[in-house]
């Protein structure tokens, strides 16, 4: 045996389905995030975003805040961090990261530390896997898909 591939398959060819250079938008898997105002699924969407699920399978994807206009993100800088900035004082806006790079912002500022409700919707052919959690503004929250990617795309925890 010399190693090489045959230049045909094992078996009869029966009946060819399609061909395409590419995948279509109906064959793709694609994540979609949204935030909204309050916990309910009537809530105003503040925070709408959809990417392959390609892109980000291996990446960090994290929900983050930062001041809802310059007079906020001030006085976040002013105090040291969101961390030390009395709630009463800011209103904020999630953000969506992929490996630190701001990939999408909310259109309205949320009050800090209020509850509010994030969707996660994994788009394949075979179906949607979707995920709804009531989340608290101002929390940094890390790897939001991965309660639902199979394990072999997930990213290795580190010890």
């Amino acid at each position: 045996m010399l190693g090489l591939l045959p230049s045909t398959l094992a078996v009869p060819v029966v009946a060819v389905n399609s061909e395409s250079a590419s995948l279509n938008d109906q064959q793709r898997h694609r994540i979609h995030i949204t935030a909204r105002r309050g916990s309910s699924e009537t809530d105003e969407i503040v925070l709408d975003y959809t990417t392959a699920l390609s892109e980000v399978a291996s990446e960090r994807v994290t929900l983050s805040y930062i001041g809802a206009s310059v007079d906020d993100q001030k006085t976040i800088n002013l105090f040291g961090g969101l961390d030390r900035v009395p709630a009463y004082l800011i209103k904020l806006r999630p953000q969506i990261k992929v490996n630190g790079r701001q990939m999408a912002v909310a259109s309205a500022g949320l009050d800090t530390g209020i509850l509010h409700r994030l969707d996660i919707e994994i788009v394949t052919p075979a179906g949607t896997e979707r995920i709804e959690k009531t989340i608290i503004s101002g929390r940094q929250h890390w790897h939001l898909y991965r309660r639902v990617l199979p394990v072999h795309l997930q990213p290795p925890t580190r010890p």
